[in-house]
């Protein structure tokens, strides 16, 4: 099922736009505002530096929507109106989440 963006919102590429990065890890979220140039990798990128200090990227860590869990790895490079354009994860409300480990 597609993530589905408020239906009323007016996307305005000239200005920032907001996003929603949660830690599913420590169940935080934090919330910002990037250029519509700004490519995923680097939103993924800037929302650890906006969670705690102690808290950082793990090897095993994946990008996600919030929506569906659909995971973003093969659109990372792709900047925020590029996915908006197409359709991916349109609320801009993303997740990180962490591996499940095992032993």
């Amino acid at each position: 099922m597609a993530e589905v963006a408020d239906e009323n919102e007016v996307v305005d590429f000239a200005k920032e736009t907001r996003v929603v990065v949660l830690n599913t890890k420590t169940n935080r979220d934090v919330t910002f505002k990037v250029s519509w140039a700004t490519t995923l990798q680097a939103v993924w990128d800037a929302s650890y530096g906006k969670f705690n200090p102690a808290e950082h990227k793990d090897a095993d860590d994946k990008f996600q929507c919030q929506h569906a869990g659909a995971d973003l790895t093969p659109y990372l490079g792709l900047t925020l109106r590029q996915a908006q354009e197409q359709h991916i994860c349109p609320a801009r409300k993303y997740q990180i989440v962490g591996g499940t480990g095992g032993a």
